[in-house]
Parts: C-alpha cells; sequence; structure tokens
C-alpha cells in the first residue's frame, strides 16, 4: 500500500505487474487510462489491471492525494478467483472510475482507509485483517460491475498476463526499434502463433495492433511534453512512415497529432 500525490505535470504512462485500487482522498486532478481520461473527485475509486497504461494527474492548486493498494492475482487465485473478475477488463470501453457518489464507493474508501491504519500500526495479525478487507472491496467491485463468471476465462487471461508481462515490459523499453511478432516470440520462447493467441486472450488485440497502441502512447508523451516535430516524433515512436503515423494516431485518438498538440499543450505545459 502506499500514499501518493501525483505531479501536476504530466507524467509518462505506466503499468504495474499486478492488480491496483486506488481511491483520492482529498484535492482534484485527471486521471488518464490510454485513451480515456476521468476528472479525480475525492472518494472516487479507481480499479486498474496490468495491462491497461496509466497515469494520475494532480490539479496545481488543489493536488490530489491518493491511496493504492496493490496486489498479486495469486491471493485469489486458487481459492477465490471470482473475485478477480472485475480486473480481467478490455481496456477499451471499461469505466476505470467508480464516482464517489456510488454508495459501494464509501464502503471501499472506508475499507482502504482502515487497511491503511492497520498496515501502518503493524499489530499482530494486521495482514489478515488487510486481507479480509481486500477481500470485501473485491466482493464489491464484483457486484457493481457484475461481470460474466466465466471462470475457465479468467484462469485463461490470468495465465495470459502473467506470460506476456516480460514481453509487454519489452516493448515499453523498445517501441521505438522495428519489431515483429517474431521478435517478442522469442522473449517468451513460443512460437508466433501461440503468442498472437496470447495477446488476444489478455488484451483483446493481436500483436501489431497493440504494439502501434503503444506507439501511439509514446507519440502522445512526445507532442505534449516536447516541442519536438511531428516528423521527428513519428520516428522516435517507431513508426516506418509519416502515412501509418497519421493514420495510426487518428484511428486511436480521432485526431491529427498536430491539433491533438495544440489542445493539449497549454492545459498540461
Amino acid at each position: 500500500m502506499m500514499m501518493h500525490v501525483p505531479d501536476y505535470r504530466l507524467e509518462p504512462f505506466h503499468r504495474h505487474s499486478m492488480l491496483e485500487i486506488g481511491c483520492c482522498l482529498e484535492g482534484e486532478g485527471v486521471f488518464h487510462f490510454g485513451h480515456k481520461s476521468y476528472p479525480i473527485k475525492p472518494g472516487d475509486i479507481y480499479v486498474v489491471n496490468p495491462v491497461e497504461p496509466h497515469r494520475a494527474q494532480s490539479d496545481p492548486d488543489q493536488p490530489a492525494q491518493f491511496l493504492f493498494v496493490f496486489f498479486e492475482p495469486s491471493i485469489w487465485l486458487h481459492t477465490d478467483k471470482e473475485l478477480l473478475l472485475p480486473f480481467l477488463y478490455r481496456p477499451e470501453g471499461f469505466e476505470n472510475r467508480i464516482p464517489a457518489s456510488v454508495a459501494c464507493a464509501t464502503g471501499m474508501k472506508e475499507a482502504l482507509l482502515i487497511m491503511w491504519n492497520e498496515y501502518c500500526r503493524r499489530d499482530p495479525g494486521f495482514h489478515y485483517m488487510i486481507k479480509g478487507h481486500l477481500m470485501n472491496i473485491c466482493a464489491s467491485l464484483l457486484r457493481y460491475y457484475n461481470p460474466s463468471p466465466d471462470l475457465l476465462e479468467a484462469s485463461n487471461v490470468l495465465s495470459a498476463y502473467r506470460t506476456l508481462r516480460p514481453v509487454i515490459q519489452f516493448l515499453e523499453q523498445n517501441y521505438h526499434d522495428p519489431l515483429t511478432v517474431n521478435d517478442v516470440s522469442s522473449v517468451l520462447h513460443l512460437s508466433p502463433s501461440r503468442t498472437q493467441v496470447l495477446f488476444r486472450e489478455a488484451v483483446g488485440m493481436g500483436f501489431a495492433q497493440y504494439l502501434r497502441s503503444v506507439r501511439v502512447h509514446a507519440a502522445k508523451d512526445l507532442l505534449i511534453r516536447t516541442s519536438l516535430p511531428v516528423t521527428e516524433i513519428c520516428q522516435q515512436s517507431g513508426f516506418q512512415s509519416q502515412a501509418a503515423f497519421y493514420r495510426a494516431f487518428e484511428d486511436q485518438v480521432g485526431m491529427k497529432p498536430s491539433d491533438y498538440r495544440n489542445l493539449l499543450s497549454g492545459i498540461f505545459s
């Protein structure tokens, strides 16, 4: 667990290898999940899986303070795997935020604060108390999202997540290089066809589409954080041609790179 105050400056997207639940305790800002953005308000709950890139940004005048809990899927995998279902989402279309106005958000915030108190005090049995409250929170998420209880699919998706972790890290570090599915298959010591299956199981898209998404995220960061020409951003993001860059960017973001920079640079400078 950790308390965290996001910077008011826009930071790069990141991922965690664990499941994540966050609660805004005070302040305001914006929470970005890939191409989705949510206004941050006190009491809001946020749900994140290991695949979705995300970043939080504080309002410079009212910095947001967050309480986060991170945990491995294995904590429930062999006994209560149904509690993992809310985290097995496809990023597109998933609502990561549970607004403070929703009744269950209040209960989850209270449980998180109790967990934090137990974590800080470390009285005898504190880890059992934390695990018990975490189970209650995950059960609340299960009720709120009401996902399809396909436990076999849940096991398959979790297995794919775990297998793909080194590849996801590899792509985050090497997206600017010319990469093929054969390159990442060698990282996993699997066949290209099996690697494609894992991508579709874990993130709902094939390798090429996922790589384009990573590159577009990188380009968005550069457009906001630097004054580099769009042509250079295209190259630094790993696209082999400007046509491919513009096509991928407009497909995912819904506007041209220059329009995106003009729209957001003034806000996040």
